[in-house]
């Protein structure tokens, strides 16, 4: 893969899930790290829509990573149902994305150990767009960094205004911020947000026509930590 081969001196370990299955994309959902993986799995989701069911794998993937001056990390990686094509904010695909997310929630808490848990990814919700589905975290003891880490946040991560996204299916979806990074609160006795901001927000590739357009549809997260 091209970014495997592109990113290897920086980030030589990695963690890819792909799933053969005829007719049927991948979550392409990937980790890259500076630091061995030391555990790695795939989550797939209980439930989902049934474009997503019959057309995609969707789940989630999880990543330990043995972080040399900080310990051990475990990373939730996903990315949540989109819609497919009905509206995000559809009664029927808002419960099965809290289905979803409670799935996530319920494999953390089974999980055994005293390592780090971070959630993070593309949930298609925030505090525009499905903000119940985006509140969950909250009741279950997830903090957002960025809302942690700013008192006001104006910046989204997903614009239809952009070039990207302005001929999509989802071009009249509000502007929102829907990709996140979420702590235990229970974590936060021992990590100190750094730094947290939308990043690879402005256009900066240029097509074949001269124009330039964002490196993604959605922005990026940058988040910085550290121990306490």
């Amino acid at each position: 893969m091209f970014l495997i081969k592109e990113l290897h001196k920086v980030y030589p370990h990695h963690f890819y899930s792909r799933q053969h299955r005829l007719f049927r994309l991948d979550n392409s959902l990937i980790f890259f790290s500076k630091y061995p993986i030391v555990q790695k799995k795939a989550l797939p989701y209980r439930d989902a829509i049934i474009e997503e069911r019959l057309l995609a794998y969707k789940g989630a993937l999880v990543a330990k990573i043995d972080i040399a001056g900080f310990g051990i990390v475990t990373f939730f990686n996903f990315h949540t149902v989109s819609g497919g094509l009905r509206d995000p904010q559809n009664e029927r695909v808002e419960r099965v994305r809290a289905e979803q997310i409670a799935q996530m929630i319920q494999q953390i808490e089974r999980t055994k150990g005293h390592d780090f848990k971070i959630i993070l990814g593309d949930l298609n919700a925030g505090p525009e767009a499905a903000k119940e589905n985006y509140d969950m975290f909250s009741q279950f003891q997830y903090v957002d960094a960025i809302t942690l880490k700013h008192r006001s946040y104006q910046k989204k991560t997903w614009d239809p205004g952009n070039k990207l996204n302005s001929e999509s299916h989802y071009k009249n979806c509000p502007p929102q911020r829907c990709d996140h990074v979420f702590i235990r609160e229970r974590d936060l006795k021992h990590i100190r947000i750094d730094c947290a901001d939308i990043i690879l927000d402005r256009p900066s590739v240029k097509t074949s026509s001269g124009e330039k357009v964002t490196v993604s549809d959605h922005a990026g997260v940058l988040v910085t930590l550290s121990r306490i």
